[in-house]
């Protein structure tokens, strides 16, 4: 369970996106949440590659540190072995996956052919060569397909690139799926808050993205509202309220740490400032209403091209206080 908010503005000369989650972290081991320490120490905020950042709400478990794992080394076969907690993998019949899953040397043979580095050893190494140089020309659907499929083969496609195209992200359908499974193997209840769900926030174009239990993807249609935003996880409500309703006028905390905010917000071309100053109230509001979340409050902003994580310099600021303090504190007393 967690709070994930993003927030998109399309002011003029500033347009950007915030994406923002909590980091308390319940682990999940069975029919229990466990209180046990992370064994993966990792945000719930990830920079998967230079123009994709992605926040998950729902359960937390090495299943879903795999899914991270994936969308980073694109190693289908490990990602389907892990969901199964097993080498064979019976998904593998499927003729789409197995064009998903090519073992390393197929990918590597056909490198030293088009390279020139190695001589083709049959006459359908022969023709693949041809074929990808142009020769014989490309004409019929059949001729492109088997192109495209060796291109595919050269450069695998981008996971969270294919699922935005597609609207649809399969391998978090699949993660979700086998969590099902593993708990029905076990005889174990679980609810809809159970699964794992996704945000997806891109730099190039900006947007945002939720992705459900399903791995259906929506994208936050601009202008859908006065404040332009997602909210996910066990504190949306309290996100809702904050934003959809507007307690953040009259929220004291933002008066306090942002005096100059309502002096400078506008709800017509919000600033990056603002929109920065707004996810970080909506946050603070909902961990304080929500017992599944709470901690640190970590926000990525993505403009065109460029991800600045602020996560850092918070919580380095956060532990130099708290030191600060404690050496205030202890200067109170003797040795």
């Amino acid at each position: 369970m967690t709070s994930i908010l993003g927030i998109q503005t399309d002011a003029e000369d500033d347009e950007v996106v915030m994406l923002a989650a909590d980091t308390q972290v319940t682990l999940y081991s069975g029919p229990n949440y466990s209180e046990e320490k992370d064994p993966y120490p990792q945000s719930k905020v990830r920079e998967v590659n230079e123009s994709t950042v992605i926040a998950m709400c729902g359960t937390y478990d090495r299943y879903v540190e795999n899914l991270f794992t994936y969308l980073r080394d694109k190693d289908y076969r490990k990602f389907l072995s892990t969901l199964h907690d097993r080498k064979t993998i019976p998904e593998l019949d499927n003729i789409s996956n197995q064009l998903r899953y090519l073992k390393r040397d197929v990918r590597r043979r056909l490198r030293e052919l088009l390279e020139s580095r190695s001589q083709p050893t049959s006459e359908l190494e022969e023709f693949v060569i041809q074929l990808t140089k142009g020769q014989p020309e490309t004409k019929s659907a059949l001729d492109l397909f088997i192109t495209g499929l060796i291109q595919n083969i050269l450069t695998p496609p981008d996971p969270i690139q294919e699922a935005l195209r597609s609207s649809v992200f399969y391998e978090a359908a699949d993660l979700n799926r086998h969590f099902t499974r593993r708990n029905r193997e076990k005889e174990e209840e679980i609810g809809l808050d159970d699964y794992t769900e996704f945000a997806i926030a891109t730099n190039s174009p900006l947007g945002l993205n939720t992705v459900d239990l399903f791995g259906g993807i929506k994208k936050l249609q601009i202008g859908s509202g006065d404040i332009d935003y997602i909210s996910m996880g066990s504190g949306s409500e309290f996100l809702d309220q904050y934003l959809r309703q507007g307690t953040y006028r009259d929220d004291p905390e933002l008066k306090e740490y942002s005096p100059e905010f309502h002096t400078n917000f506008r709800i017509d071309s919000i600033s990056s400032r603002c929109a920065y100053e707004l996810a970080y109230g909506a946050m603070m509001y909902a961990t304080k209403r929500d017992q599944h979340s709470g901690g640190v409050i970590e926000i990525v902003t993505l403009r065109p091209n460029i991800i600045i994580p602020h996560k850092v310099t918070i919580k380095k600021a956060i532990r130099e206080a708290e030191k600060a303090a404690v050496r205030s504190e202890a200067a109170k007393l003797s040795y």
